[in-house]
């Protein structure tokens, strides 16, 4: 148990001081400042031993965290720290100056243990705990480990996260280490004590736990560590005169990897090849299964020199040189290799990195992919050699001469672990023969049924054995996976020749690989133990987990992988116990190497041994990047600046100003800009002399203007770089992704004194004008076009504007136009300017836009408005740009239509999404010339799917939504909305429901909707409807009696239907499917019920993936009463293979379970399917009223031989597969 051994030496005899209660540990997250614990007061700002905390890179962080899914990041946060001293008394500390440590380092004897000790003890007293104001408090740093190493703890005194206001949260940070050291990993195991101030040889234990510390900053613990209200309670058993006492110890852990001064430190060095020879591959997000895989492949000798025997290709993606060149780098590199590449080459792009997948499946579509490679090559068939075994499956008749085989050659061996003690045990139950007999007999070939024996032995075994333990099984209880953490042992030294066909063939290998899951079913994390001398005397174990590479004990890499439980002590409530937990990381695969083949298998491979024209095209690549590298450095030094002027803008028109080619300047960023203004004369065609700059930026309201000046001609013999500096540049913030906009000072306007009010800004000078910009809007051709921009004195009238753009369209200058400053056509604030107020009264700016129009007469207006149709004013028309939209209106089947029902047609129709539901419809009832809008219900796109989404319809009663509640969902410009034409009006559904119904003769199948109404419907009403389809009369000779109704929903059955069953309750079970549409009711000619025979209903289930997913069609079964499973497994297989939807493999299998009381249950060959015994039938599952038989419903798990999943745990994770 963890610390006890070093506890005796340190004089702790009371071992209750180290058990554990069970708490989640986490990450925290970065909160407040340095300047905290001043400002509050908690920290004298004046004492010298308060030192800052060491900062972090935080983009250098991917490593402080090592957790199942390996991507979590430590993060270290600032604040004060509470100075009560160390166990032991105070000490001189040292302190940071100019980050490096100053002054004497605490020694191990100033805490409580010696250098040489694992233990490592803190004590940390917090008076005052009550008047605490700041969020966090640090203890004083204290040694241990190697030299020079510090720690701290970390206390939230009101919790964090989740635990706020409920708990104590505590975290142990690695606070300082020495600059030179030459390891990078601390692998610390570590538990807090909450000290009983009334018994303190009874603390209050958290749990412990263990994390790889990688750098200062870097920290672990619990949110939830002590209960806040127990330091609330009367009895004072915590507290004492308003102080709290907590012991943080640690250990650190010590494998054979020896670091400085004597510590043996766990976990691995990212340059490491110095240290144990090897190294690791990096993971890109979840390619922990790849880099496991790819570790144990490349130790294999042989198979790395039939992947450096591929010849290589001049194509763009050859996994063949990616894999080689993954290989030859980490037999050569001194870091962490990348898969970048490789996975490019696979055709994935980077969300297939963040995606879990299974080794095995991995492995196998690896393999395939290089034995296509290798085809018609010098190494063909060498994968082949290396792991391709046979065995022979056959069934041999007792009592005649008769015997079935077939031969299977396999790559890798799939063994059950459930049940089983170890590896032999699995063998044995493999190969194990079943004697088929009485109800199960075999049906042989001119011998009718038979008694047979049926059983599988091996032929031959490959060189190299990979063996997948099988811990993930569908749990039908719980209809869910499960995954097996049970104790499963496998030798080191495997012997396999009593499972050979051929006695004299001995088959003897030692293990040379374990792939390690860590996690649940949900999710986990992979990676590898390789022995690359497997089988020599002096044979060493390496741990590669991920870019971590260790050597460790023998033990490491098998007992402890083992599985099974892990016995912990505990003490809650003051009581001690026994606690019993299973480990969850275990040996998931297991790879085995014959003995005799060990010389050619792990032949060493020297750098010289890989292949000249590998080395040649890996140089080559390398110099290819290189030459990138220097070209992205070079063109790092170049800065590009967008520009534009009114010459660009001629062409805008609509709403703001971006629809428009801005023109990029690049130049270097060490030429002065002077330079750059000569480049921009070139590019917009402005002479420099009359060069005024405007940044163009986002506004708070999100539009973007140019609307900052800026003085390029202060800054004429300063840097490009310089100038970026002081214009703050935000690149491709607006829809133009402009920078900067260039006005011709030529276009300033200086009107007359009589056109402007009295002013004290400066008339000799232009660099207080405003620019605006203007747009005019041509009422009869509709258009708003762009006409010009100036700059104007902010004194200028709007009258004399109104001249000013007069003269810019040629209009009469007494004509009378309005004027509109275009603010935020989104938030619709479209403001009339005043006739008698001043640019600088309306608060217009540089970069505003000004619209303006004719003044219409009231006549005028209206008669444009209803004769015309015609938009009349800048505001209407900018709101109906804003809004408009071209929807393309797509037919659906309806699914009350009749067979001849006329064919309506998809057509786009403009609209505007900010109509109401029923304005919409009415304008797609006016196009498809349907007389009533009531009539029509459309419906958006579904999320995945190119096709409309049925759980959301809308129609003319959905007044209080909008037509862009259904566009807001489209990634594109189709904006498709799918329209249906009903036979009837849709107030008629508000009453009723929709039940669908498949009526089944023959090969043939029509389906048809029956309106049933939402309350007191029963299976009366389908069946009338059955009798008025002239079809189902005819097949059943005028009577319904024979067709029986099964209601299906999910692909699973889920009642049969009579003339009194409640519809209603059926409809809503069918709720809580994934698609409440999928409910139908099925009808079809079966036979009825007997006293002797019954029909069974049939579901299919495939248990492959994370959740077990239903598929297909129930299948009915006429069952002899009293029958066994075994009796009619035949049967039923056989009825199952004429409507199954996936061709079959193996029988053998298939497993079926019976559903109880709403549970599946697993059947046995000698269980009744069905009795006869109908009294007291158990309910459907969230129903009371729906019944059927007990026994009538079956679960048929058809293994491998179903289809493929298409649901996973992740919605966005898929079956992995290499693409070239």
């Amino acid at each position: 148990m963890l610390f006890v051994a070093n506890a005796v030496a340190l004089g702790v005899h009371d071992f209750s001081r180290i058990v554990f209660v069970g708490l989640r540990t986490r990450r925290r997250r970065r909160l407040g400042t340095p300047s905290e614990g001043v400002r509050m007061g908690l920290v004298d700002p004046n004492d010298a031993s308060v030192y800052p905390p060491v900062p972090v890179d935080d983009a250098d962080s991917d490593d402080l965290d090592v957790g199942m899914d390996n991507e979590s990041e430590g993060v270290m946060t600032d604040g004060p720290f509470c100075d009560n001293g160390l166990q032991g008394g105070p000490h001189k500390r040292p302190r940071l100056e100019n980050g490096e440590l100053v002054g004497p380092v605490p020694s191990p004897t100033d805490s409580t243990l010696s250098e040489n000790d694992e233990l490592v003890e803190n004590v940390w007293a917090i008076p005052a705990f009550s008047r605490i104001s700041t969020d966090r408090i640090y203890s004083k740093p204290f040694a241990g480990g190697p030299p020079e190493v510090l720690w701290r703890t970390l206390l939230f005194p009101r919790g964090n996260h989740n635990s706020l206001g409920t708990h104590l949260s505590i975290y142990v940070e690695l606070y300082h280490v020495p600059p030179d050291r030459a390891w990078r990993t601390l692998n610390v195991q570590f538990q807090f004590q909450m000290i009983n101030q009334q018994y303190p040889d009874q603390p209050f234990l958290s749990e412990e736990s263990t994390f790889v510390f990688t750098k200062p900053g870097a920290d672990r613990g619990f949110d939830a560590f002590f209960p806040l209200s127990k330091l609330r309670s009367l009895d004072r058993e915590w507290i004492a005169n308003d102080q709290i006492e907590i012991r943080t110890v640690l250990k650190l852990l010590r494998t054979q990897s020896a670091g400085p001064g004597g510590v043996e430190l766990h976990g691995g060095n990212i340059n490491c090849r110095a240290t144990c020879g090897f190294v690791g591959l990096k993971n890109q997000g979840a390619t922990c299964y790849m880099n496991s895989l790819l570790q144990t492949l490349f130790h294999l000798g042989a198979f790395r020199r039939a992947v450096y025997q591929m010849p290589l290709d001049d194509a763009a993606v050859s996994v063949p040189l990616a894999l080689q060149k993954v290989f030859a780098s980490l037999q050569t590199s001194t870091e962490s290799v990348c898969t970048k590449d490789l996975t490019a080459s696979f055709g994935w792009q980077s969300v297939d990195s963040f995606m879990q997948h299974d080794v095995q499946e991995f492995s196998r579509v690896l393999c395939d992919n290089l034995e296509t490679k290798m085809k018609k090559t010098p190494v063909e068939g060498a994968i082949a050699k290396l792991l391709e075994g046979k065995s022979e499956a056959y069934i041999q008749c007792i009592n005649v001469d008769y015997k079935s085989t077939r031969v299977e050659s396999f790559y890798d061996l799939s063994l059950n672990v459930k049940g089983l003690r170890g590896l032999r045990e699995s063998f044995m139950q493999y190969i194990e023969t079943e004697t088929l007999e009485g109800a199960n007999q075999y049906r042989a070939e001119g011998y009718g049924l038979q008694d047979a024996k049926k059983g599988v032995r091996f032929l031959s075994l490959p060189p190299v054995l990979f063996i997948h333990l099988k811990r993930f099984e569908y749990d039908p209880i719980h209809n869910t996976m499960v995954k097996l953490n049970d104790r499963f042992e496998f030798p080191i030294d495997l012997d396999l020749t009593e499972f050979m066909h051929d006695p004299a063939q001995e088959e003897h290998f030692v293990l040379y690989s374990v792939l390690v899951h860590s996690g649940s079913v949900f999710g986990g994390h992979y990676y590898a133990y390789v022995c690359p001398n497997a089988g020599a005397p002096d044979s060493k174990w390496i741990k590669f987990d991920d870019d971590f590479v260790s050597a460790v004990p023998t033990e490491a890499a098998t007992v402890d992988h083992y599985g099974g439980d892990s016995p912990i002590d505990i003490r809650t409530h003051g009581r001690r116990g026994r606690d019993v937990r299973l480990k969850t990381a275990n040996a998931y695969m297991l790879v085995y190497i014959r003995k005799r083949d060990i010389p050619n298998l792990m032949a060493e491979m020297k750098e010289s041994d890989i292949p000249t024209c590998i080395r040649e095209r890996i140089e080559r690549d390398e110099q290819v990047k290189r030459e990138e590298e220097a070209a992205a450095l070079e063109e790092s030094r170049k800065l590009t600046i967008t520009f534009f002027s009114a010459q660009q803008l001629q062409e805008c028109n609509g709403i703001e100003l971006s629809s428009f080619q801005a023109v990029p300047v690049k130049i270097f960023n060490d030429v002065t800009c002077e330079t750059l203004v000569e480049e921009v004369e070139k590019a917009v065609g402005v002479p420099a002399a009359e060069q005024r700059w405007f940044v163009y930026s986002k506004r708070e309201n999100k539009t973007v203007r140019a609307n900052k000046p800026f003085d390029w001609q202060s800054m004429r013999h300063k840097s490009i770089s310089e100038m970026f500096e002081s214009l703050s540049l935000i690149h491709h913030q607006g829809p133009c992704k402009a920078d900067i906009f260039v006005h011709d000072q030529r276009h300033s306007v200086r009107l007359s004194t009589n056109d402007m009010l009295d002013v004290t800004l400066p008339r000799d000078s232009s660099a207080f004008d405003t620019l605006l910009f203007f747009k005019y809007f041509d009422v009869s051709a509709q258009t708003l076009s762009f006409v010009g921009c100036r700059t104007v004195p902010p004194s200028t009238t709007i009258r004399s504007l109104a001249s000013l753009c007069a003269d810019l369209v040629s209009l009469p200058p007494d004509v009378d136009l309005d004027l509109y400053e275009e603010e935020d056509v989104k938030a619709r604030r479209i403001n009339i300017l005043q006739e008698d107020m001043t640019v600088a009264a309306c608060k217009l700016i540089h970069g505003d836009i000004i619209c303006f129009q004719q003044r219409q007469r009231v006549d005028a207006m209206n008669e444009t408005q209803i004769v015309d149709d015609l938009l009349s004013t800048v505001p209407e028309y900018l709101l109906a740009l804003h809004y408009s939209c071209t929807v393309s209106c797509v037919p659906v089947t309806s699914r009350f239509s009749s067979e001849d029902a006329p064919m309506f047609p998809e057509f786009r129709l403009n609209m505007r999404n900010d109509w109401s539901i029923p304005r919409a419809i009415s304008a797609i009832a006016h196009y498809v010339n349907v007389a009533s809008p009531d009539r029509i219900r459309i419906y958006p796109r579904s999320y995945s799917e190119r096709r409309e989404n049925r759980t959301e319809c809308y129609t003319v009663l959905d007044h209080e939504s909008i037509l862009d509640s259904l566009l807001r969902h489209c990634n594109d410009d189709t904006n498709p909305v799918f329209y249906e034409v009903l036979d009837f009006s849709v107030h008629d559904l508000c009453d009723r429901d929709v039940i669908t119904v498949v009526w089944r003769h023959n090969s043939d199948s029509v389906v048809f909707p029956v309106l049933v109404p939402k309350k007191h419907a029963t299976g009366a009403v389908l069946f009338d409807a059955l009798k008025s389809r002239p079809d189902v009369m005819s097949a059943t000779g005028g009577s319904v009696e024979c067709i029986r109704l099964l209601a299906v929903g999910g692909s699973r059955a889920l009642s049969e239907i009579r003339p009194p069953t409640l519809l209603e309750p059926i409809i809503e079970v069918s709720h809580g499917f994934a698609n409440g549409s999928n409910l139908h009711v099925r009808a079809e000619i079966t036979p009825m019920d007997t006293d002797d025979s019954a029909v069974v209903w049939i579901s299919f289930v495939i248990t492959g993936g994370y959740v077990p997913k239903y598929y297909g069609e129930p299948v009915g079964v006429v069952i002899p009463k009293n029958a066994t499973l075994g009796q009619c497994f035949d049967m039923l297989c056989d009825r199952i293979e004429d409507t199954r939807p996936t061709p079959c493999k193996h029988r053998q299998d298939w497993a079926f379970a019976c559903l109880r009381n709403g549970t599946a249950q697993l059947l046995k060959r000698e269980d009744v399917i069905w009795g006869g015994d109908e009294q007291n039938p158990p309910a459907l599952p969230d129903s009371d009223d729906i019944h059927y038989p007990v026994g009538r419903f079956l679960l048929i798990d058809q293994g491998g031989d179903g289809p493929k999943r298409q649901s996973r745990a992740n919605p966005l994770d898929r079956p992995i597969k290499i693409y070239n």
